[in-house]
């Protein structure tokens, strides 16, 4: 390989991890971009059920909460999709960094390969998101629950018990 070649290689590598930094990094802030859009609906999801439990309108809390279920089902496919995103450029960056640390005579560069397999799974961002998310969808199916039950107690309470009128009997 003529020194030419090899600064075209050199270049071309170079731009490669430029690239495949710049893909990470758009999908990486747009995956924390939907974990801040869901932690800012959940608030307002949750106020709205609040407000609607202390007013006494539990259809509208129960409707809600289950409006707020689907919400974080839907963050949780978004999360998902750009999780993906963000693992496919992962073998590039990694195959690049291997080179670079090579070349540089820096093995300590490859960081892609030395966070692959954190020591404990829970400290995944995938299952940090995932069990957040997850966690959310139960509360707010138990809180649609509540308002509903508490919606029904509402519904005796007005109807009140069987009126008995004097001077009628109800027994022969």
């Amino acid at each position: 390989m003529t020194t030419d070649e090899g600064d075209k290689k050199a270049e071309a590598e170079r731009e490669a991890l430029q690239h495949a930094w710049n893909w990470f990094a758009m999908h990486a802030g747009q995956r924390m971009q939907v974990i801040s859009y869901f932690l800012v609906s959940f608030a307002l999801v949750i106020a709205g059920y609040g407000t609607s439990m202390q007013a006494d309108n539990h259809v509208v809390a129960v409707g809600i909460a289950v409006t707020g279920a689907v919400i974080t089902l839907s963050f949780l496919l978004l999360e998902s999709r750009t999780r993906e995103l963000v693992q496919a450029v992962e073998p590039a960056l990694a195959t690049l960094e291997e080179r670079l640390g090579v070349r540089a005579s820096l093995p300590d560069i490859n960081i892609v390969k030395g966070v692959d397999k954190p020591r404990q799974r829970f400290r995944k961002y995938s299952f940090v998101i995932r069990a957040l998310m997850w966690a959310a969808t139960v509360l707010l199916l138990i809180a649609a629950a509540a308002a509903w039950i508490d919606a029904s107690n509402a519904s005796d309470q007005m109807n009140g018990p069987p009126s008995h009128h004097p001077g009628h009997s109800h027994s022969r």
